[in-house]
């Protein structure tokens, strides 16, 4: 075949050059293709880094948020501490120890600051009063305090007596003080001799604190009695009458309504001799709540609220108005007297508390917010200032 068709220059030329262009051509299209795979893999590789990235701003900002969570929920933990720490440095152990439990609860799970809690909780348990006896009434108990010399307690109960209990040995002294009507007060005279009760029948009784014998007959009143206070001598009993079942719900089981009908002829405070029997009205309308009364130290004045958003203060001998009122725009559950009398202290509902000048009725400062310190020991703050606050 060779022989009858000779090879022709050109056309060997030709399929070489087109060879050259094959090989040329798959060449440039294995560069391509190579071009395009680092153009690729460079692209997946910028894609992994930028995951990358965002997958560590994730954890990073994962791990703000739960540093910043946890700091959230440490901190109520750390007020309970700070609150409880105030506590201990007014004395008062048992407040200090429920806000340490609760911050100890707050940080369960946490090793070291449940160690720091425990250790807090331990340290004031070991402070704590110690429950040497207990004393029961047949009903809920409305008021305890103890006597002078701290060897004796009375309670006033819902369940329409007062008992005077031996401290020592937890047993009941005396006969029960008994009343028609819930017991809301009772307290003993500064010489310990006496007792007197404040109930809900509208009557105020002194009992000898010995015997639990009567001392008087029952002291009558214009509405259910709520407190009773001795004069400084103990010669003379002060009475206020109101309904504190009207301003805070008393305990289960309670009728709230249980207590005497208004009577306008008779005293809603007063000031009673327990010798003579004899009784200085103060100076109030049919329609007012009393509800607390306070002797100065003399014993020759006494403070009490009107309409429960005020105080006013009144001659013990008298019972006329000698400073006030004073006027509060919220009720007042309670007050006291500086040592010279000069000066009255009281504590409204918000908790908020109040300094008076009583010659010139006036409020000393700005109200006190609640903060844990204990009213006398304010008091005693007030009684050693000289020239007013």
């Amino acid at each position: 075949m060779d022989q009858l068709f000779p090879a022709y220059p050109h056309r060997e030329r030709q399929s070489r050059w087109a060879g050259l262009q094959l090989r040329a051509t798959g060449k440039q299209d294995a560069l391509e293709k190579a071009a395009d795979e680092r153009k690729a893999a460079a692209k997946e590789k910028s894609a992994k880094e930028k995951e990358q990235v965002a997958r560590q701003e994730a954890q990073k900002a994962k791990a703000s948020a739960v540093a910043k969570s946890e700091e959230i929920r440490k901190f109520p933990s750390k007020q309970y501490v700070q609150r409880g720490s105030r506590a201990l440095d007014d004395n008062d152990y048992s407040l200090g120890l429920l806000w340490f439990v609760q911050a100890l609860k707050l940080d369960a799970g946490d090793a070291d600051r449940e160690r720091d809690h425990r250790l807090r909780v331990a340290n004031t348990w070991m402070h704590m009063p110690r429950i040497t006896a207990m004393f029961f009434h047949d009903g809920p108990i409305k008021h305890a305090e103890p006597s002078p010399d701290g060897k004796r307690i009375v309670s006033a109960s819902y369940d329409d007596t007062a008992r005077i209990w031996n401290v020592e040995t937890g047993a009941p002294q005396g006969i029960v003080l008994k009343h028609d009507g819930y017991v809301y007060d009772a307290c003993f005279s500064p010489d310990g001799r006496y007792v007197a009760t404040a109930s809900a029948d509208g009557t105020a009784r002194v009992w000898d604190a010995q015997t639990g014998q009567p001392v008087t007959p029952p002291l009558q009143h214009g509405f259910a009695v709520s407190d009773v206070e001795f004069s400084p001598d103990s010669t003379r009993v002060a009475t206020a009458c109101g309904g504190p079942n009207d301003l805070a719900p008393p305990p289960r089981g309670v009728d709230s309504q249980r207590h005497i009908a208004r009577d306008p002829a008779r005293p809603l405070s007063a000031i009673w001799d327990i010798a003579t029997l004899s009784c200085v009205k103060i100076d109030q309308t049919p329609n007012d709540s009393p509800l607390w009364i306070r002797f100065d130290p003399t014993g020759q004045l006494v403070t009490t609220c009107r309409q429960m958003d005020d105080t006013t203060v009144y001659d013990a001998k008298t019972g006329i108005v000698l400073h006030g009122p004073l006027h509060h725009g919220e009720i007042v559950w309670g007050g006291q007297f500086s040592a010279d009398g000069s000066q009255l202290i009281t504590r409204s509902y918000s908790g908020n508390t109040r300094v008076w000048n009583l010659e010139k009725a006036t409020q000393i400062g700005k109200p006190i917010p609640f903060v844990n310190l204990r009213i006398n020991r304010l008091i005693a703050i007030i009684s050693r200032c000289t020239c007013g606050l």
